[in-house]
């Protein structure tokens, strides 16, 4: 959520958060949240929503393993809130407004445009100064497997499929598993 113009709340989680203009909160998915005015203030803000698969490929390529699977899961702790007193304000700035000029104009390619700068968007939040990778263990992964396992045994289960699972390529899983 990119805060245009005004004043406002923005509840993430159980957190409220005052919002002010320039002011960019990251609401990864499945989180709750919510958006207010302030009495006789106005907030325009905007949102911008994308599917994390729009970022990779439909194969697993390395970044797709190594991180956006990872965030799909929710196991990296992204700051909530990114003001512009933050000494990395600019490049996040930067990369969204760029992206609202390439859907302004649509011209040939802005798509990969945007795919570019969200990247670059995601890369920032992955080397932010607070961000923590939560690991997600073997265990985590060893029952995930299992899980899928037992959901599909009357149907075809490639190994592909259970290493996308664990964020894997086929080889890593095959020789993880074993």
């Amino acid at each position: 959520i990119f805060i245009k113009k005004g004043f406002g709340l923005v509840q993430v989680g159980l957190e409220m958060m005052e919002a002010k203009e320039g002011d960019i909160f990251i609401v990864l998915p499945h989180t709750l949240h919510a958006l207010r005015s302030l009495p006789k203030q106005t907030m325009e803000y905007e949102n911008i929503f994308f599917d994390i698969q729009f970022l990779g490929s439909r194969d697993l390529d390395i970044c797709a393993q190594k991180y956006l699977l990872p965030i799909q899961k929710g196991k990296y702790n992204f700051p909530t809130l990114i003001r512009k007193e933050d000494s990395h304000y600019a490049s996040f700035e930067q990369c969204l407004k760029e992206s609202e000029v390439l859907c302004e104009y649509k011209k040939d390619g802005y798509e990969l445009g945007i795919k570019s700068n969200m990247l670059r968007f995601v890369y920032l939040l992955l080397n932010y100064p607070t961000v923590k990778h939560n690991q997600y263990d073997t265990n985590e992964r060893l029952k995930d497997v299992l899980q899928a396992i037992e959901n599909n045994y009357m149907h075809s289960f490639s190994i592909k499929e259970a290493a996308q699972l664990c964020g894997y390529s086929s080889s890593h899983f095959m020789r993880w598993f074993k």
